[in-house]
């Protein structure tokens, strides 16, 4: 699982998931298609996607979620789905603390 940030909680930027060596792995190593992403609070354990992620981009091989929000001292957990074009599902996850510096 990668780590991603710190990030402060006004920030608003893009993480990128890199699925290109999970791609070439498989049988099909076509493009991705389409993606979702989550976001949980590692303490609450509370989905927080409404408030945490924004816009998501699908590249061939990547996908660039918007992080944004988020509490001071809190660990989260970004949860984010590829689709290929044929159908295929790759998840990967990335944790995020969130510090005001």
């Amino acid at each position: 699982m990668d780590n991603f940030g710190p990030k402060q909680p006004a920030e608003e930027y893009y993480v990128r998931f890199d699925y290109s060596n999970i791609l070439v792995g498989t049988a099909f190593t076509g493009e991705i298609a389409s993606a979702t992403a989550v976001s949980k609070n590692l303490t609450s354990g509370v989905d927080e996607s409404d408030t945490m992620i924004g816009d998501i981009e699908v590249n061939a091989t990547s996908v660039d979620v918007e992080v944004k929000a988020g509490t001071d001292g809190v660990r989260y957990k970004i949860t984010c789905l590829a689709t290929t074009l044929i159908g295929e599902v790759f998840e990967l996850d990335a944790k995020l603390l969130i510090r005001e510096i």
